[in-house]
């Protein structure tokens, strides 16, 4: 059986460890670089969806004003005015609609 040298054994193990410490380094500067990018992009996806969750927001409040608006305004149940003798009527601050004779009895007044 052959002995190898102390020296090459060394050189060998010396080698071994460098080639192992910098594929390391290179490994884990790689695996850095992946985490601060990953990071970005969250931050980045967590903004964009606060501003979908604004505009969303912003578009139903358009929604729910122009529903009130619409009844603050409206003369019938209907968007079609299919029965005359339905009229809109303030009851003690309350909108109702009925016919105008229901309405003079709860002591209302016809809008």
């Amino acid at each position: 059986m052959m002995r190898p040298s102390i020296r090459k054994l060394t050189l060998s193990l010396t080698l071994a460890l460098l080639l192992q410490w910098t594929a390391g380094c290179s490994v884990l500067e790689e695996i850095d670089k992946a985490n601060e990018s990953a990071g970005v992009s969250k931050a980045k996806k967590k903004t964009e969806d606060e501003e979908k969750a604004k505009a969303k927001a912003k578009a139903e409040n358009l929604k729910v004003l122009a529903v009130k608006e619409w009844w603050s305004e409206a003369t019938s149940v209907n968007t079609e005015d299919l029965d005359k003798s339905i009229i809109r009527c303030d009851v003690n601050g309350s909108v109702s609609f009925m016919e105008s004779d229901g309405c003079l009895a709860r002591g209302g007044t016809i809008q």
